[in-house]
Order: C-alpha cells, then sequence, then structure tokens
C-alpha cells in the first residue's frame, strides 16, 4: 500500500499543518477539475462526494464509552441482539466499540470527516487528551465511506510510553492479533528527548480510489506486478 507519512516538530493532532483542510480541498479540486460527482462510485450513483473546506468533524463514540463502560457481558449481550456480525468474546468496551464503528458507521461516511478522539487502548503510541481522560489526541479522515488518513499527537515521554506497551503485551497474551509489541530501540530513542510532535499517515492509493472512483485498490496500484 503507498502512502505518505509526516512528522512535524513542536505541532500536535490539533495543527493546521495536519489539518490542512483548505489545501486538501484546492489540491483534490485541482486534480479531479470537478467536485467529485461521477455516476460510477462504489458507493452508488445516487451520493457524491464534496472535498469542500470546513470538512466536517465527528466526535468518535468512544468518550463517554471510555470512563463510563457499560458492563461487558451487557455490551456483548446488546451486539449480539442487534443481528451484527461482530464477535465480542475476549474483547475490551473500546475494541467493542471500535470494531462496530469500523463495520457499521465508517461505510456511511461518504462526505469528508475528521472523526476526532480515540481511546488510550487501541491508540498506544498517541498522547493522552488534554481534557478527557482515557482518550487520546488522534483523528482519523474518512472520505466514500473509507479511511484516508491517521493522525496524532506523538506520545514523547518514555515511562508512559513504557507502560502503554506493556499494557500492549498484556493483550497479546490474552490473544489480542493487533496488539503491538514491545520496542525497546523506540524507546531508548524517546529517553534521548522527542520534542511536542504531530504526524499524520495519508494513504495515497486510496485517495486516488476516491478521486477516479475505482472500487479496489489493484486497480489503482502504480506497479502492474503488484496486482496479481
Amino acid at each position: 500500500m503507498t502512502s505518505i507519512e509526516m512528522l512535524f516538530g513542536q505541532a500536535d493532532s490539533h495543527s493546521p499543518w495536519l489539518v490542512q483542510e483548505p489545501k486538501y480541498c484546492s489540491m483534490v479540486s485541482t486534480i479531479a477539475s470537478v467536485r467529485l460527482k461521477r455516476s460510477a462510485w462504489p458507493w452508488g450513483s445516487r451520493l457524491r462526494c464534496e472535498i469542500l473546506a470546513p470538512v466536517k468533524r465527528l466526535a468518535a463514540p468512544f468518550g463517554h464509552a471510555a470512563t463510563h463502560a457499560p458492563q461487558p457481558m451487557h455490551s456483548a449481550e446488546s451486539i449480539a441482539a442487534s443481528d451484527t456480525d461482530i464477535p465480542t468474546e475476549g474483547l475490551t468496551w473500546p475494541e467493542l466499540v471500535d470494531d462496530l464503528f469500523s463495520k457499521v458507521v465508517e461505510p456511511t461516511l461518504v462526505q469528508p470527516t475528521f472523526v476526532i478522539d480515540f481511546p488510550k487502548e487501541i491508540s498506544p503510541l498517541a498522547k493522552d487528551h488534554r481534557s478527557e481522560p482515557g482518550l487520546v489526541e488522534r483523528f482519523e479522515a474518512f472520505a466514500g465511506g473509507m479511511e484516508i488518513a491517521n493522525a496524532f499527537s506523538e506520545l514523547n515521554d518514555p515511562d508512559e510510553q513504557r507502560s502503554r506497551f506493556e499494557a500492549q503485551q498484556r493483550f497479546a497474551a490474552e490473544g489480542h492479533d493487533e496488539a503491538m509489541p514491545l520496542d525497546e530501540a523506540y524507546l531508548q530513542a524517546l529517553e534521548q528527548g522527542l520534542p511536542p510532535t504531530g504526524g499524520i499517515g495519508i494513504g495515497i492509493d486510496r485517495l486516488v480510489m476516491l478521486l477516479t472512483g475505482k472500487r479496489t485498490i489493484r486497480e489503482v496500484v502504480l506497479f502492474p506486478a503488484m496486482r496479481d
């Protein structure tokens, strides 16, 4: 997958270097020459995606869940009763909500949208939210029913980062496939010092899919050999 990743010193997830809506909108409008009104979009001809500032912001459905999580049994029963094909066994409440969001909410985010603020448990590299306990300063950008960017304030406290990695190791021991391994070299680098930093990764392949109305990444990859 083709992506661009950028880090900005003396910045965070609220900095204009990361949230450059007018610049992105101008770039997309120039490339597409239209407001992305086509008839062959994967999400159907009656819907259209318009890349225009300001981009809508949607608070992720994690804030209340992070600090006032319902009983796991009640959560699992509710999900099972909803006829949603989502496994619940062994998942924490933030993981349950994240899975529900990915499978139920994300496909509906056709218009460009920033989903902001995520649980600490599923964002081990992001800095704690400045005002919301249990959350981190992170946003994801969506358009056309898919994620096209992920950004957050980088955690630069080596002790807190070690604690996060250790928590991820406990998740891995419990069978969580997506748990992040402990990176001792990264921790040693953090101990040397890291200024306030904001980082963003943009999925170029998905952005090209959005601009061209393609249904799969294989149709837009640069190297033909990768299409097999």
